[in-house]
């Protein structure tokens, strides 16, 4: 069952794992809200929807008209980032105001965050196999008419409608989005 990475740190035992999770949060706000899914396999596959089934208003006795929504299957593998700290081990023995292995695990945590918020809007696996397709590649394939409602009309703002089928080419899509994002989590 898909749930955040904040509710997997709270499941976590493991204080190494749980530390470097929590690390991963703490740089940025955006990891805490996506979904995340313990899988057993090298890829996992999920749908989305690619159009909805034509609705209609009736009279008494009348019949509908038959609609059928469409979807589409969408596999992701499952890519792996981290990189190697390695540390002199006289640095363990000498006396540091911050000790270097904290500090090579925080410029490592912070740099993963990066790579990953970044692939999250610029992600192509033509361009890095290594990677993930972010949301650019993949909302370049939906239909036009499919977006982001970001007004919070309902909460007593104002806000946009994000196409998302421009594969949010400006930097101001981009970020409507990631603002939109991180509102919904807040306010709801």
């Amino acid at each position: 069952m898909p749930h955040t990475m904040a509710d997997e740190l709270a499941l976590m035992e493991d204080p190494k794992k749980a530390a470097v999770t929590k690390g991963i949060l703490t740089a940025g706000q955006v990891l805490d809200k996506l979904p995340v899914e313990n899988v057993n396999s090298l890829e996992t596959e999920g749908f989305r929807w690619k159009s909805l089934p034509s609705v209609s208003f009736n009279l008494p006795n009348e019949n509908y008209t038959e609609g059928t929504g469409k979807i589409e299957s969408i596999a992701w593998g499952v890519v792996r980032i981290g990189h190697d700290i390695d540390i002199d081990r006289i640095y363990d023995k000498t006396n540091h105001f911050v000790k270097p292995k904290t500090l090579y695990t925080e410029q490592t945590l912070e740099a993963i965050n990066f790579t990953i918020n970044d692939s999250l809007l610029n992600g192509d696996k033509a361009a890095n196999p290594r990677g993930f397709d972010g949301y650019k590649k993949i909302s370049s394939g939906l239909p036009a008419r499919q977006v982001v409602d970001a007004s919070l009309a309902k909460y007593g703002s104002t806000g946009t409608v994000l196409d998302i089928s421009a594969g949010g080419a400006s930097s101001a899509i981009r970020q409507g989005f990631f603002d939109a994002l991180l509102r919904s989590k807040r306010v709801a």
